[in-house]
């Protein structure tokens, strides 16, 4: 092939790509390794303008093995110069320090000086270096260097001329320093061509297990996160951050360590989508409520109803409000079955008020029902919290006033937790939605934490002594009209004009 064509081709390519094209071609090879082709390095170091502008570094750089036997993934390059090796092959390929300058005093005493301690500091590098002049695990030399200085004192032909030899010096402690210096920047270049190929493996990781994870039924489940959250929780993962292929038995164990989050995610989906279905179908059953309740002429009864969330856990009532998703559910459906609903709740409310109140009033007789009585009276405790002296009115009701008022349907906001299983959905849900539907904005101050929705309940009812204190008044009020207090109604008392 041309070398004009050759050129254009390595022109074009990165110097890693050289090496590797080395390692898998002898023609090649042999091309690229010759001198006279150092022009193809230098097109090719254009591509990498992070890299040292030469050459002759390029392989120790891109070639991670032992110079001597070869070994694979020889990470560190030794202090001396421009060679790679594992430990095995150390101490076949350094000498000591004093054993170097025996070797020299062989060619010249002369040369030898250059090996003493400590002047070999100077014009050699030098592995393990120390001040410990005796110990021969430290101030290595590499032993090709020391050849290397040998050959060229014996080839320079400086031998008595004390200036040239001072030459030969200089140049060899110039050497030694432009050696160590690429070292340094060479074991910088190298931990950061690491780090980059960590990264790039752990981002590739990352998206493959997010790409299948897509493709895979957790797809619609991971949907509802963003991509923010998304990451944050993958990331969290360590299986899911390795810099490491991911191969499908790798996949598999990704699936195993994500099955608690995944599982979660897709509750919380279902979640969002029960909560968007009884959004619609409640608002469809409180519009059936105050149908059924709400007629002209309109009347104070008529606001002393149930809300959505009193019958939504009723089975008639869920077994409309839950039905699939891609179903229509109209306001007749819930018409249909409503009045059983309303009496069903009715009848319930009025047994915890009737309870309660009998534990207030003990000797009301077993024929006689409590709620009709002028002195069955509801004190509201969370009215006095709330309001003070100012709302006394509020205080006290009667029934079926009482089933109105709406500290029964409050409690302190305790904050919501995610479904554990899909069984739990409706009726998270349906608690979620119909808080939705209230305004949580209240002049209250926020140490009350009021707002939230429950079901009709009496806690809020006190059954303390300022409740049984208001009956035993109502009690000398209503026996001062000549009326039995145990039988006389609201209905009797209201004749005398007392409300």
């Amino acid at each position: 092939m041309p070398v004009e064509l050759l050129f254009m081709i390595f022109e074009c390519l990165h110097p890693r790509e050289l090496c590797s094209l080395i390692r898998t071609c002898k023609r090649a090879a042999d091309c690229l390794l010759s001198k006279h082709n150092i022009q193809f390095w230098e097109a090719s170091l254009k591509n990498a303008p992070e890299l040292p502008a030469r050459p002759e570094f390029i392989h120790l750089l891109y070639s991670p093995h032992c110079h001597v036997c070869g070994r694979a993934n020889v990470r560190t390059i030794a202090e001396f110069w421009l060679h790679r090796v594992c430990s095995k092959c150390l101490r076949k390929v350094t000498v000591w320090y004093e054993e170097a300058q025996a070797q020299a005093k062989t060619v010249s005493i002369e040369l030898s000086e250059l090996f003493a301690f400590p002047s070999f500091m100077s014009y050699f590098s030098v592995m393990n270096r120390s001040w410990e002049r005796d110990n021969e695990r430290h101030n290595l030399l590499l032993q090709l260097d020391v050849d290397r200085v040998i050959k060229e004192y014996q080839a320079s032909d400086v031998s008595g001329d004390q200036d040239a030899f001072k030459e030969f010096a200089k140049r060899l402690a110039h050497r030694r320093q432009e050696s160590e210096q690429f070292v340094v920047t060479a074991d910088e270049w190298l931990e950061d061509e690491i780090e980059r190929a960590r990264e790039a493996a752990m981002t590739q990781r990352f998206d493959e297990i997010l790409q299948r994870l897509r493709q895979s039924e957790w797809g619609p489940d991971i949907a509802v996160l963003s991509p923010d959250d998304l990451f944050e929780a993958l990331e969290s993962f360590p299986i899911v951050t390795q810099a490491t292929k991911l191969t499908d038995r790798g996949w598999h164990e990704v699936l195993e360590a994500l099955g608690d989050f995944l599982a979660k995610t897709r509750l919380r989906r279902l979640a969002a989508e029960m909560l968007a279905t009884l959004n619609v179908r409640f608002t469809t059953l409180q519009e059936a409520i105050v149908a059924h309740y709400v007629h002209l002429p309109r009347t104070a009864r008529m606001d002393c109803r149930p809300d959505a969330i009193d019958l939504a856990s009723m089975p008639a009532c869920r077994a409309i409000a839950n039905r699939p998703h891609s179903e229509v559910v109209a306001l007749a459906d819930f018409a249909a079955v409503l009045p059983a609903l309303a009496e069903e709740w009715e009848n319930d409310v009025r047994k915890e008020l009737t309870g309660h109140i009998r534990k207030l009033i003990k000797d009301i007789p077993a024929d006689v029902d409590p709620l009709t009585l002028a002195i069955s009276l509801f004190r509201c405790s969370t009215c006095d919290e709330r309001f003070g002296p100012s709302g006394r009115s509020a205080f006290y009701m009667q029934y079926p006033a009482i089933l109105g008022h709406e500290c029964c349907r409050s409690f302190i906001c305790t904050g919501r937790t995610a479904p554990e299983a899909e069984e739990d959905l409706y009726g998270d849900a349906s608690r979620d939605v119909y808080k939705s539907w209230e305004t949580m904005e209240t002049d209250l101050p926020s140490q009350y934490g009021y707002g939230d929705q429950a079901p009709y309940n009496v806690a809020c009812l006190d059954d303390g002594p300022l409740a049984t204190g208001a009956i035993e008044r109502m009690r000398r009020i209503v026996s001062a009209l000549g009326l039995d207090p145990l039988h006389a109604t609201v209905d009797e008392v209201n004749q005398f004009g007392i409300a």
